[in-house]
């Protein structure tokens, strides 16, 4: 009692054993704050990971008999498992790389044009002439004495092995998806983020979709006439971006989609097998030595039944910038030649060869497209071309490929 009445009817301790207990509060108070963002980072992980568990219950129940058991896609609508609806760019790091060469090759011919344009010359600064000296040594000490001609060689290096990630593509391709444009948020316009996106289409489901899937999706929210609460609807959203959540998307993610999407375009060209009267070509010349005759004679059947046929170039474009990626290579001179002036080119350059004196504009372009190693022009490489076209084409999807190159028609760029 003597110790208590000590200890608390002195002021000084009562004010000691104050400020202890508010120094004690505010230690407190500031772990407390200090761990708060973790705590509540962790409760709100928890959260979504229940979530998503519910999602992946819904979606079992409710969206996989369309969109398939694993997102990948079916018959009935797209795949949502897929590296196109969360924007995935499989060209974007070999684009990037062909543009810094092809800045480098324009910059060492400004440099270039520069040090032997005595005007161009006399207008620079001593120091901005130094600047001139030191870039134009640079690009000398790490591409040689010749840095054109290795610039060169690298772009060519680089724009085929983009080729050859988009045949890698085609079965993909096929299914609808467009290297070119490989993000669904552009496809359609979308101002917004994916969660949203996602979200609006559950909730205001596509009843114009019947244009081009078997049946229309219809809307699934409650607020729609549909089963689902707004927690549920949340928890479906939540379970399809965790598929693309921080995921390295791998070239077999994009070839196990099964369907992708469908643009809702009016009059839109299907890239589908032309159903005409024709068989596939069924034939593949990859090798072309002491083939002659066998080539011959399948180019004519060929020829003798386009003949017969009105080429559709709507659908020869489709094919040669779709399923078929003829433009990954023809868009760029130094992999194959242009796209445009093709006929022109074949009239008045390629048939200018004593060895094809016989063959008509269009003979040679069926030729090429069905065995391209049979006549390969100077300057490009054999088997660049894909040798598998006579196994996926007939004659109708040539005669619209012949269609689509003469639309395409006027002066050859490669005879300026």
């Amino acid at each position: 009692m003597d110790l208590q009445r000590l200890l608390i009817d002195r002021m000084e301790n009562r004010i000691l054993v104050g400020l202890t207990m508010v120094l004690a509060s505010m230690v407190l108070v500031g772990w407390v704050a200090i761990n708060e963002s973790g705590r509540m980072a962790s409760f709100q992980q928890q959260h979504l990971a229940r979530s998503i568990e519910k999602g992946a219950e819904l979606f079992s129940s409710s969206c996989a008999t369309c969109h398939g058991n694993s997102g990948e896609g079916s018959a009935r609508a797209p795949g949502l498992n897929n590296p196109q609806l969360f924007g995935h760019d499989y060209l974007a790091p070999l684009d990037t790389q062909i543009a810094a060469v092809e800045t480098r090759i324009a910059r060492f011919e400004t440099l270039t044009a520069t040090m032997v344009d005595e005007e161009a010359r006399s207008q620079l600064s001593e120091e901005e002439f130094a600047v001139v000296q030191a870039d134009l040594a640079a690009i000398i000490e790490r591409y040689g004495e010749d840095p054109l001609t290795s610039l060169n060689g690298e772009l060519v290096t680089l724009v085929t092995n983009r080729a050859n990630l988009i045949l890698q593509m085609q079965s993909a391709i096929d299914r609808g998806y467009d290297p070119e444009d490989p993000s669904r948020m552009n496809n359609v316009g979308w101002g917004s983020t994916l969660e949203p996106f996602v979200l609006t289409t559950l909730v205001s489901g596509r009843p114009v979709s019947t244009n081009y899937w078997p049946e229309p999706m219809a809307s699934w929210s409650q607020t729609g006439g549909g089963p689902l609460r707004e927690d549920q609807l949340l928890d479906l959203t939540n379970y399809v971006l965790n598929w693309g959540h921080e995921r390295n998307w791998t070239l077999e993610d994009l070839l196990r989609v099964q369907q992708f999407a469908k643009e809702p375009v009016e009059g839109a060209v299907q890239l589908v097998e032309n159903p005409v009267a024709t068989e596939i070509i069924d034939i593949q010349f990859a090798d072309v030595s002491g083939r002659r005759d066998e080539i011959d004679e399948v180019v004519a059947r060929a020829l003798g039944e386009i003949a017969e046929l009105t080429g559709d170039p709507n659908n020869g474009q489709s094919l040669y910038n779709g399923s078929l990626a003829c433009s990954a290579c023809h868009n760029l001179a130094t992999v194959a030649p242009p796209t445009e002036g093709t006929f022109t080119r074949v009239e008045d350059t390629r048939l200018a060869d004593p060895n094809l004196a016989a063959y008509s504009a269009e003979h040679y372009i069926v030729e090429s497209i069905l065995a391209p190693n049979a006549y390969v022009v100077e300057g490009y490489p054999a088997n660049n071309m894909p040798q598998n076209f006579g196994e996926r084409l007939d004659a109708q999807l040539l005669a619209d490929l012949l269609a689509y190159l003469s639309s395409q028609d006027g002066e050859d760029p490669l005879a300026n």
